[in-house]
């Protein structure tokens, strides 16, 4: 049976993102500790293949953190447009990864991941699920950050066949 797609988004993975999204919320309940929304937008520069298809794009996050001492385990759900490059030359993607044309590319994410820090600097990861233009796409975000008050920026790396830097900035409430 063919996926549902709406667009160029499979409905079943979004529903499953959600759902494990929302079992997260359900699961992390610390007695004490407050939970924590930040929002964060920035750029993302496209490694892998995927920079001769696509020019440096944009990142925007939402994430909900629950702390527990030191760490926080957080729920996030993003967007990501990259940009179509210029056309590559016929031959140039022996691997067959990318697509045909060098149209842009619009992915939404959602996903569930843990953050350890003391002080300002923190590290993390994120396991998410990406939809949209490129293919449907489990994958690992480690993230590296300093936390100044309300104020944090994020550098983050995407590891899968599509790969990527992003470095954004956020306000946490």
């Amino acid at each position: 049976m063919k996926p549902v797609r709406v667009g160029s988004i499979s409905v079943r993975a979004l529903l499953l993102a959600a759902g494990a999204g929302l079992a997260m919320l359900a699961m992390a309940s610390p007695a004490r500790a407050q939970p924590t929304t930040t929002v964060s937008a920035g750029w993302v520069w496209p490694r892998g293949g995927l920079d001769d298809r696509y020019d440096r794009g944009v990142i925007v996050r939402a994430r909900r953190g629950f702390p527990l001492l030191i760490a926080e385990l957080h729920i996030q759900g993003g967007f990501t447009r990259l940009p179509g490059a210029q056309p590559r030359p016929p031959g140039a993607d022996p691997s067959g990864l990318l697509p045909a044309s060098a149209d842009a590319a619009n992915l939404l994410h959602a996903g569930m991941g843990l953050r350890v820090g003391l002080g300002l600097l923190w590290v993390g990861g994120t396991a998410a699920w990406f939809v949209g233009d490129l293919d449907d796409e489990m994958t690992f975000l480690p993230e590296v950050g300093l936390r100044l008050g309300p104020t944090e920026l994020v550098g983050e790396v995407r590891w899968g066949e599509r790969r990527w830097a992003a470095l954004r900035a956020g306000v946490r409430f």
